[in-house]
């Protein structure tokens, strides 16, 4: 059953891949594990969504996704604790807040992610040096082959799958003769699996419109200090901002997925 739908869900892809603008025509579902203490190893996981176009695609947090989506309309402060309160008892407390919006015609990546402040930052499309293996494994109904690369600092070693004809995958990664379905670096700091596809309608583009334009590296090294010395960090913002906090929040013991140190100022 669950190959006949995948069958008919490619097929209304391939159908509507001449759809005009940026609508989408189909999604697909991954779960995200990442460590948030590399130390002890306590991860967290996530939802995420592959929304995939004609020319562009949009991968992203479904509880941020929402929570953003719901927050556009929201006239006051009560109504967006609602939304947050709403968000919280569907998903539990949100573990991911970055988007990171593919434009093939383009050749360039949008990603819009949090560290306090919302930031956005633009670069190229990233070439992967795929190195294709001959492993090979069984990922649900399909039969997927194995390629590595090194990228931003990580290596991954990712499984995609031939006979689902879509040149995307999670978070940055594409370019493979089929859906990546499963990715990982070598040290399982940072997980990817897929959970399914599914019919989508609805429109490719960022539920985001008050954010800092950034750089790359700026916004990694700023990530990164968020992390590493929350207390310094919430310390400037509040200086910068003119505003006042006494709340300590906790300290993290980990890496961004891009490392700081692989990216050129």
């Amino acid at each position: 059953m669950k190959k006949i739908l995948s069958t008919v869900l490619l097929a209304v892809y391939t159908l509507l891949g001449m759809a005009a603008g940026n609508k989408a025509n189909l999604e697909c579902v991954y779960r995200l594990t990442y460590q948030r203490d590399t130390i002890n190893h306590r991860s967290v996981d996530a939802m995420m969504v592959l929304r995939l176009g004609d020319s562009q695609s949009l991968f992203y947090p479904q509880a941020q996704f929402e929570s953003d989506s719901l927050s556009q309309g929201a006239e006051s402060i009560s109504e967006l604790q609602a939304i947050k309160d709403t968000i919280q008892s569907r998903y539990g407390r949100i573990t991911a807040t970055y988007y990171v919006l593919k434009n093939f015609d383009k050749n360039r990546i949008d990603v819009v992610d949090d560290a306090v402040q919302t930031y956005k930052y633009t670069e190229p499309m990233p070439s992967f040096d795929w190195k294709y293996t001959e492993d090979k494994k069984t990922i649900g109904d399909y039969e997927c082959q194995k390629a590595t690369c090194k990228f931003g600092g990580r290596s991954y070693e990712v499984w995609f799958a031939p006979e689902i004809p879509i040149s995307d995958g999670p978070w940055k990664f594409q370019g493979l003769p089929g859906l990546i379905v499963e990715a990982y670096d070598v040290q399982h700091h940072y997980e990817f699996s897929f959970l399914g596809m599914r019919k989508c309608a609805g429109e490719i583009a960022v539920p985001v419109e008050d954010y800092v334009k950034t750089t790359k590296y700026d916004f990694l090294k700023t990530k990164q200090l968020s992390i590493d010395d929350p207390n310094a960090f919430l310390a400037g913002i509040a200086a910068t901002m003119g505003i006042k906090g006494n709340k300590v929040p906790k300290r993290l013991f980990y890496k961004t997925m891009e490392l700081v140190d692989s990216i050129k100022k």
